[in-house]
């Protein structure tokens, strides 16, 4: 709780205190009182507070195997959130179930925040104004590597949802396609995604049946319980499957931090100079980014 009132405090000054946009908190358990009466005293405009832990929202879908899905874990034990079932809920629910949840069912727009982390410079702009204004489907302002013991036979998941759906995707020889920012010369997976612990989309895209229909296949083929496909994974290759790169817009004016473990500072003096963060700092300049791909 004090995590989510202090990055929703941080959201508040930084962007939405004049704009009074509301906010939709789900929670894996049904939240106390206590809970909800100071997190709805956090925002100027309207909290609703969703748990999921016991709908078919979050948790296993039924085709999966527990005993398969356990032995994945173990043998995952060393990569980050490898041994995490929960890790996998939320996966599933971030990467497709959220966007047909109830809660959503009325936005055209939204803003995936993650509890504790920071937004260090003033966003002076409305952004969900500028995405509807330029049409974009999805944004994103960190690019960066998975690792690949994580998302083995992925590319071959990914090819059987074109062969078996040609009519809905952007093939990797369309000029608009995405695809060549992702995959090396050999036709393998260059391991790199866009990061989704800060993104704002259109909700229509994603609750569409289009992208509905590419998470129905991501949950047949069972990579986020046998592997370990994560959301971020799962929303990046939904957007190369289906959008046009003309619709995926590239945040690179909005600062975003995770405290002590990474940072995202715009290189533009005008908007870092009175903020809380440097250039230096910023994850693109790491080695684990992808960004120069995407250029």
């Amino acid at each position: 709780m004090t995590k989510l009132r202090t990055t929703m405090h941080n959201l508040e000054d930084r962007f939405n205190r004049e704009r009074n946009y509301p906010y939709i908190v789900f929670t894996e358990d049904e939240p106390t009182d206590e809970f909800k009466t100071l997190v709805s005293a956090t925002a100027n405009g309207n909290v609703i507070f969703a748990a999921v832990g016991k709908t078919p929202y979050f948790g296993y879908p039924k085709h999966i195997s527990l005993e398969k899905a356990a032995e994945a874990r173990v043998n995952l034990k060393d990569i980050v959130f490898g041994d995490s079932e929960n890790f996998r809920f939320k996966a599933r629910f971030i990467g497709g179930t959220m966007f047909t949840h109830p809660a959503m069912s009325d936005l055209d727009y939204y803003w995936h925040f993650e509890a504790g982390t920071q937004y260090p410079c003033n966003i002076n702009y409305d952004v969900f104004e500028f995405m509807q204004t330029n049409k974009y489907k999805m944004s994103y302002n960190m690019f960066m590597f998975e690792f690949k013991q994580t998302i083995p036979s992925l590319h071959q998941s990914l090819k059987k949802f074109m062969y078996e759906r040609p009519g809905d995707v952007i093939l990797p020889s369309d000029p608009d396609s995405l695809w060549p920012a992702f995959v090396n010369g050999d036709d393998t997976l260059n391991n790199c995604h866009f990061w989704n612990n800060f993104q704002i989309g259109d909700a229509r895209f994603f609750r569409g049946k289009e992208y509905q229909r590419y998470f129905e296949h991501i949950e047949r083929e069972g990579g986020i319980f046998y592997e370990r496909w994560a959301d971020p994974i799962i929303t990046t290759f939904g957007a190369v499957s289906l959008l046009r790169k003309q619709e995926v817009h590239y945040f690179d004016n909005i600062c975003y931090k995770i405290p002590n473990v990474i940072t995202f500072c715009p290189d533009d003096k005008r908007i870092f100079a009175s903020a809380s963060c440097r250039p230096h700092e910023s994850f693109d300049q790491n080695k684990f980014s992808c960004l120069d791909k995407l250029k």
